[in-house]
């Protein structure tokens, strides 16, 4: 892997992780970290640390940041089609995200296990 290429991937990485930290649902947090995992999958699992001293801006910038993050993968060996697949599960990710509490996975309701 390159140089440019581990840099790509650990940017895409940090940004997913920062708004799988940062969601404010259940559900929008597991759907970031979903996509983080395909993203790991799509490199067979050799992907560079994430970036630790990372301050994540507000969520809308985060968002667009790891979609441009994401979108730069494509020149970085990743197949295409896995960049939109990926995009797409940023997409969803972020609607759970915004979902209000009652509006969520209904098969398990807010505060029983």
């Amino acid at each position: 892997m390159l140089l440019a290429d581990a840099i790509a991937i650990a940017e895409a990485r940090t940004y997913l992780a920062a708004l799988a930290d940062t969601a404010t649902t259940l559900d929008g947090s597991l759907a970031y970290e979903l996509t983080l995992l395909s993203l790991d999958t799509a490199y067979a699992d050799d992907v560079p640390a994430l970036d630790n001293t990372f301050h994540p801006p507000d969520t809308a910038a985060l968002h667009a940041i790891a979609a441009a993050a994401i979108s730069t993968l494509a020149s970085h060996g990743l197949d295409p089609l896995q960049v939109e697949l990926l995009h797409a599960m940023l997409d969803d990710a972020r609607t759970q995200d915004r979902q209000p509490p009652d509006k969520q996975n209904p098969d398990h309701p807010q505060g029983e296990s």
